[in-house]
């Protein structure tokens, strides 16, 4: 579920004093690469095979060097939920990014689309009659 779709849910069940909050975390030292939980699926389509291998590669050489410490991730949840600890004294989120590897990549990505937003804005603005 995309953050447009759980702001839009948050918004239909604010008035029944319920909550949503889509976390989404980065890596945490957890089993989830772990060589007998993740499957890599070799594919048959050549223009896809450089894409997987990278991919496959780079969540080999991550298994066991994940540096989000799991027991604090899920701290952090239940700070948001509670509103507690860091996230005393803040609004209640949509959604929120949990890791500071998941945070730079975001970052960026914002940034990109900022500079996207300014490269297009005289043409996105042009619509008006």
């Amino acid at each position: 579920m995309g953050v447009g779709a759980v702001e839009s849910l948050q918004q239909e069940v604010a008035p029944f004093n319920i909550k949503t909050l889509l976390v989404e975390p980065g890596y945490f030292r957890t089993e989830f690469l772990d060589k007998d939980n993740a499957k890599y699926t070799n594919t048959t389509l050549e223009d896809y095979k450089p894409l997987c291998e990278a991919v496959f590669s780079s969540s080999r050489a991550t298994e066991g060097n994940q540096t989000g410490d799991p027991a604090k991730g899920v701290n952090r949840v239940i700070d948001i939920v509670k509103g507690e600890g860091l996230a005393a004294g803040k609004e209640f989120p949509p959604w929120v990014l949990l890791g500071p590897d998941v945070l730079a990549v975001a970052r960026k990505k914002m940034e990109d689309n900022l500079k996207l937003l300014d490269e297009w804005a005289e043409l996105s603005s042009s619509t008006d009659l």
